[in-house]
């Protein structure tokens, strides 16, 4: 697999899972020392901004918690950010996984 599919593979995992799936491995791969992997996502993340005409942050902090609390409770699914984030390490798992093989489980 090249970086550019990886990147792409990325970039369909922000479809599948949001933005702060891919912000929560950032912090994950750091925490392990796997910076080439931090950069494929954050390229992914930038590229799908730009292509979308967004923007949200790709680190996790209190402030990009709250936000995407508040984007929950301003569509009025609040309970769904909670479950986001109890679910935040499967979703990365699932992400990985299909980085990985190329298919979604």
């Amino acid at each position: 697999m090249t970086k550019r599919d990886a990147i792409e593979r990325y970039k369909q995992g922000i479809s599948a899972y949001g933005w702060f799936t891919l912000a929560y491995m950032i912090n994950k791969y750091e925490e392990v020392g796997d910076f080439e992997e931090c950069v494929l996502i954050t390229k992914a993340m930038t590229e799908y901004m730009s292509e979308y005409s967004m923007e949200f942050p790709t680190k996790l902090s209190e402030q990009s918690l709250k936000l995407m609390c508040l984007e929950f409770v301003n569509q009025g699914l609040a309970h769904l950010g909670e479950v986001a984030l109890l679910k935040m390490p499967i979703f990365a798992d699932k992400v990985r996984e299909f980085v990985k093989v190329g298919k979604w489980d």
